[in-house]
């Protein structure tokens, strides 16, 4: 019976999610100016549960969000020229000494576009971008793979915790084995005293290597998540 319940709730999250994928899509076309019929317009709005003033007031985000993406295009093609102008500043900066007086008018001029092109305008529009979207599946997910992000961190650091100690552990076995080491004739008082120095550093030493191995595994699993997160950023900039 369980089972039952499981599949209808995935069915009606599966549904919401079409519902709240149609809905973005609509707000995207309307915003875009493109012709939308008015049918699927009522019965977006309704089967997303949105009131009149929150789809006035998605369809102005969405609006703003379209223009924005078009002024940070514009500004990225001005961005894209950077290399281009950083190289050839470079080369009339090797020019300099022998051509001062030729190559100085063109160095100012690439400075000004150099800094014209380092608008922080671009960082304002992504910023905003990223704390307007309306794609809800997406901020979902954005939730979930933090979660995961940040369960993987806290264990990292609870390990890296656990790493700390057990060097400080087994540097202080070491030191003790060092001094009976020296030829000054200090010595375990027996056998049995050096061995069992042996032995608990060398269960530190262990402890040490599968706390590293753990550790590296956490990295592991973090590359994917990172990446993934990054992609959501990325989506998050698009209207």
């Amino acid at each position: 019976m369980i089972g039952i319940f499981q599949r209808l709730f995935a069915e009606k999250k599966a549904e919401d999610d079409r519902i709240q994928d149609e809905y973005h899509s609509m707000l995207f076309d309307l915003a875009s100016g493109k012709e939308v019929d008015e049918d699927d317009v009522r019965r977006l709005t309704i089967d997303s549960g949105r009131t009149e003033e929150q789809c006035s007031r998605d369809l102005e985000t969405m609006i703003q969000r379209i223009a924005k993406v078009k002024e940070k295009q514009d500004w990225t093609k001005i961005q894209d020229g950077i290399p281009a102008l950083q190289k050839k500043y470079d080369a009339l900066r090797d020019e300099l000494n022998e051509t001062i007086k030729r190559i100085q008018p063109q160095l100012v001029r690439l400075e000004w576009d150099l800094h014209a092109a380092s608008d922080p305008k671009v960082i304002w529009i992504n910023d905003f971008l990223s704390r307007t979207c309306l794609n809800q599946s997406l901020l979902e997910r954005e939730q979930e793979v933090g979660s995961q992000r940040k369960a993987l961190g806290m264990q990292k650091r609870t390990l890296a915790e656990d790493l700390s100690k057990a060097r400080q552990h087994e540097s202080y076995f070491l030191a003790r084995l060092e001094k009976y080491n020296r030829k000054d004739g200090s010595k375990p008082k027996d056998a049995v005293d050096f061995k069992e120095l042996q032995a608990s550093r060398a269960e530190w030493q262990s402890t040490i290597e599968q706390l590293e191995i753990a550790i590296r595994n956490i990295d592991e699993q973090l590359e994917p998540v990172d990446a993934e997160l990054a992609d959501i950023q990325i989506e998050k900039l698009l209207p």
